[in-house]
Formats: structure tokens, sequence, C-alpha cells
């Protein structure tokens, strides 16, 4: 495995963001914006400087097959690092977490569907991270990682018939019980 770690300030250029960095689809390189100061991760309860996030990629690229779907591609690196986004908190890089996200865009009237998420690929990070990263935890809680994992990659226009078959629940059963538990 080979990780490039690039200067906030050249990562742009060279990776196309500076907000954090991607996986290659090989599963075997890691490219990610370095920065000087560590990120206090909340869910982890430490400092980090490179994100899991990409690290989950990377394991499931290999392990799991080819990302297949942004639903369970961005689904499993947000569920399992259980961040999105970072705010500047007494001069401390601080990392939000998914769930209090989702309880601010649940406040706003914004939470979305399973199949929102499933079939719409335009929606905004900052609103489908959180958002895909506490469905896909919910589904490893309510199914089992095994059974979830058997739907990794399985292209879109196939995940509902396979849902059904891997888990026993309709994927519209599964929304309907989903949306219940997030709006309780």
């Amino acid at each position: 495995m080979e990780i490039f770690l690039y200067n906030y300030d050249e990562a742009k250029e060279k990776i196309g963001t500076n907000g954090g960095g991607f996986a290659a689809m090989n599963g075997r390189q890691l490219f990610f914006t370095w920065y000087g100061k560590s990120i206090f991760n909340t869910v982890r309860n430490r400092e980090e400087y490179v994100g899991v996030h990409e690290m989950v990629h990377v394991i499931t690229l290999n392990k799991l097959g080819p990302i297949t779907t942004r639903f369970f591609g961005e689904g499993y690196s947000n569920a399992l690092d259980g961040n999105y986004g970072s705010i500047l908190e007494n001069n401390r890089m601080i990392r939000l977490r998914n769930d209090s996200t989702l309880a601010k865009i649940k406040a706003k009237s914004r939470l979305l569907k399973p199949s929102e998420l499933l079939y719409n690929d335009s929606i905004p990070e900052r609103a489908y991270y959180p958002q895909i990263g506490c469905l896909v935890s919910w589904l490893f809680d309510t199914y089992g990682v095994g059974k979830i994992n058997q739907l990794y990659a399985v292209k879109r226009k196939k995940i509902e018939e396979k849902f059904l078959q891997v888990t026993g629940d309709s994927f519209a059963e599964m929304e309907r019980k989903y949306m219940e538990y997030r709006m309780k």
C-alpha cells in the first residue's frame, strides 16, 4: 500500500481537494491532505492526522470488492469513521459526529429516506455523508455486518431485490423501519 500525503497548499491542485483525500479504486493507494495540526476525533476520543474514512475505502476495496454505489462506498466509510467535517474550536480542529449533524438535519426537516440516499447521487456531501453514515451504521446494528457485507458490491439496480434475499425485509420495509426509528 502506498500513502501519498500532500501539503494543504498543494493538495487542491494535485488531488482535487484539500479537505481530505481519496482512495484509488485499485485499493492500493491513498491520497490525503496532510494537516500540520492534528484533528480531534470525537468518536475515538483521540487526535489524528490521517482520517479513518479513506482507510475504510482501502479495506473495503480489498476485502469486499469494487465500489459500485455511493450508497455503500461512502456509507461504510462514514459509518465506521463516525464523523463528517470539522470545526475550529479554541484554536483546535474538532471532528463533527455524524449523529450530532444528523440531529441538526432532522431539526431542519431535511432528513432523507434511504431510497433518496440510494438513487440521488447529486446530494451534496455535507448532507449525504452524515446521513448515509448513520443509515449504514443502523443497517449494521439491525441486520448484522455479515449480511450488509453481501450487499456492498451489488449494483444499484439490483440492491432492492438483493436486500430482500439477504435480510428478509424488502428495501421499502427497511426504509419504513429506519424512518420510524429516526423520527423518535
